[in-house]
């Protein structure tokens, strides 16, 4: 062992190279999950939502809104937006967001949109400079003050550049996501039932039906595989091509560090081995 290592053996070492070996396998199964969305993603063609759409889909479609919503500069009803702020002159800033679960409207079918785990990809939609002496308007001025940042700079008197991105009715999104039908669900309630002999009523489960949907129902979600939807509507077409690709290098790194800290504890039984021997 000695020709292969010169680091001796520590308390320290051990429990470091143990914390490898334990590393290498969950490193390995990360790095493998990335390389293989990363090749599905790059084979996976962007394509109208229609109602047989199953599974991890890039669907394509208009933006149809599930409830009322105005962009906080332009007035645009929309889905939901991005508000950037900084000061004139100064990095100091933030983003206000509002984003709200919405559908997408494909060939005779709609599918519903959560903006939960997902990344929106907005175009801009409004610009504007807000002078240091300049009233806003009640909304505007309550969004601003939901960051803390920005409530610093307005305390300090300092002009503002806002830039406004949304998701506006209409517009011709595409959607990363996995599509799943919605069924309608049961619920079990305690029935009691006669008896048909002599032991007297008792209880028995029963199943209700929920609410029954109004022809085909899509979601669009996220699950194990696909961990992050996507929104692209700048531009509906925009290249992706999934997880980063130091994420597939844990591929290679799992095992690395399983194999060196498997290398560092053989030396641990070195001893033993000459024994015998």
């Amino acid at each position: 062992m000695e020709h292969f290592f010169s680091i001796p053996l520590t308390p320290g070492g051990v429990i470091l190279a143990t914390l490898c070996v334990l590393a290498g396998a969950p490193l390995f199964a990360r790095g493998r999950a990335a390389w293989n969305l990363r090749w599905r993603l790059a084979r996976l063609a962007t394509e109208p939502l229609v109602p047989e759409s199953h599974g991890v889909v890039r669907a394509r479609g208009r933006v149809l809104l599930d409830g009322p919503l105005f962009a906080p500069l332009s007035g645009l009803p929309c889905a939901g937006f991005e508000l950037y702020v900084r000061g004139s002159g100064s990095a100091v800033g933030g983003v206000v967001r509002d984003l709200r679960q919405f559908r997408l409207e494909g060939e005779a079918t709609t599918a519903l949109v959560s903006p939960m785990n997902a990344d929106w990809h907005l175009p801009e939609t409004a610009r504007r400079i807000v002078a240091v002496d300049e009233r806003l308007p009640e909304r505007l001025s309550t969004l601003l003050d939901t960051r803390a940042e920005i409530r610093w700079l307005r305390e300090r008197g300092v002009a503002l550049e806002l830039v406004e991105r949304a998701l506006c009715a209409g517009a011709e999104v595409s959607v990363l996501a996995v599509a799943q039908t919605q069924v309608s669900e049961s619920f079990q309630v305690e029935e009691e039932l006669a008896a048909t002999g002599t032991d007297g009523a008792f209880s028995a489960p029963r199943l209700v039906p929920g609410p029954e949907a109004e022809g085909p129902q899509l979601k669009l979600v996220t699950n194990g595989e696909l961990e992050r939807a996507q929104v692209f509507a700048d531009p509906a077409d925009a290249r992706y091509e999934g997880p980063a690709a130091w994420q597939v290098l844990l591929l290679f790194l799992g095992p690395a560090l399983s194999f060196a800290g498997l290398l560092y504890l053989a030396q641990l039984a070195e001893p033993f081995l000459k024994r015998r021997v």
